[in-house]
């Protein structure tokens, strides 16, 4: 939902050796990642049916290896990469395995856009805890949150104080 410019902004500053997205976001950013040279186009819904593949090899990556580039919202002008090595995400999941989760069975939820920094709790702790996420997509994210304390389906919701002023 990030405005074309900042989209742009983002796929040129973060110098990219390869975009992996689904086949409507291909579609409807055409116009932004048709000027930008890519190593390689991915359709994510072609991915799935290659992880079946036994010749599949993967690579291998270092705790200093980037793991993902996170972009800060730009509120003090140009939005800036902050980049998160592999040994850190690892640090910070076993961390909050051990005080959000505590081996029990926690399951967790996803209301976020996967652009904000907490939305990577949401995602990866459940994986790595054996645990179950469950998506909540709506066009209001605002109700999102009132919407997941309501159903009671979930144990940790990882939250800023804004989403609290919501509920």
């Amino acid at each position: 939902s990030y405005p074309d410019y900042r989209k742009r902004y983002i796929v040129e500053n973060s110098n990219l050796d390869a975009l992996v997205s689904t086949e409507e976001l291909i579609g409807n950013n055409l116009e932004i990642i048709r000027d930008i040279s890519f190593d390689k186009l991915l359709n994510i819904e072609s991915i799935e049916r290659l992880t079946g593949d036994e010749n599949c090899v993967l690579p291998r990556s270092s705790c200093s290896d980037i793991a993902y580039v996170l972009y800060t919202s730009g509120s003090t002008g140009v939005p800036k990469g902050v980049m998160i090595e592999h040994g850190s995400l690892f640090n910070y999941l076993n961390w909050a395995n051990d005080e959000y989760i505590r081996g029990e069975e926690c399951p967790m939820a996803l209301f976020t856009s996967i652009a904000f920094d907490l939305t990577i709790t949401s995602i990866f702790l459940p994986l790595i805890s054996g645990n179950i996420l469950n998506v909540y997509v709506s066009e209001e994210q605002g109700l999102l949150v009132q919407r997941v304390i309501t159903e009671g389906k979930v144990k940790v919701i990882k939250l800023t104080p804004a989403h609290l002023k919501i509920v």
